[in-house]
């Protein structure tokens, strides 16, 4: 870490600038730029993520988000069938992206089977919260059970990795893991009322989780 300590928080702090960047966009409207400024900070946290070259799974995850993050962002510049192509084809990006996380995860975890349980439950509650406050279709209802599933088994997984084994990587990836599940929580049940908070919520938790992930692979041994 000590020999990338300066480069790496200059990425990291050029990486929140864009996101910030991003969401003053976002918040005004400016569609195009976003996609811009969306894929640049995404960019930075794979950047950082290869620059650590510690987990190739974890690398593959984080550039499954980024690529989801542009396709996300993309999705407001078009109007009805293909904003929900954009949209599909983003939140599948980051589930390939969890299951790369889940993947990086599983070697040496502690209690997989509980974990997993325990995720599994976390998820019905979840999917509960947002089923009953926020209307959707068909389509995406079904795509929820699978992503929120996947989101919060990556989760549970890595909370109980940090309970057997709190070494620095573990805590910072678990952390950034469990920011990651919020933004999305955030997200959607913010899909019904549009609060410029929640959103500004949403973005910055997911940027930081991200974030933490790849700078969680510095610190493994």
């Amino acid at each position: 870490m000590m020999d990338y300590f300066i480069p790496v928080i200059i990425l990291a702090v050029i990486g929140m600038v864009l996101q910030g960047f991003f969401i003053a966009v976002d918040h005004k409207g400016k569609y195009a730029p976003a996609v811009f400024f969306k894929g640049s900070a995404a960019m930075v946290f794979v950047v950082i993520g290869f620059m650590a070259d510690k987990n190739l799974l974890i690398c593959l995850g984080l550039t499954f988000g980024m690529i989801g993050d542009i396709l996300l962002a993309l999705r407001y510049n078009f109007r009805n069938h293909t904003n929900k192509v954009f949209m599909m084809a983003g939140s599948f990006m980051f589930f390939i992206g969890h299951i790369m996380y889940i993947a990086a995860e599983i070697p040496e975890s502690w209690n997989l089977k509980i974990s997993i349980s325990i995720g599994v439950g976390v998820a019905a509650v979840i999917l509960y919260i947002i089923y009953k406050n926020v209307e959707l279709d068909k389509l995406y209802k079904a795509f929820g059970v699978f992503y929120i599933g996947v989101v919060s088994i990556m989760t549970a997984i890595a909370v109980g990795n940090v309970i057997h084994d709190g070494s620095a990587f573990r805590i910072w990836f678990a952390v950034g893991a469990v920011l990651f599940t919020v933004s999305d929580v955030i997200m959607v049940l913010n899909g019904r009322i549009h609060d410029a908070f929640l959103r500004v919520m949403n973005l910055s938790l997911y940027y930081v989780g991200q974030l933490l992930i790849a700078l969680s692979m510095f610190f493994i041994e």
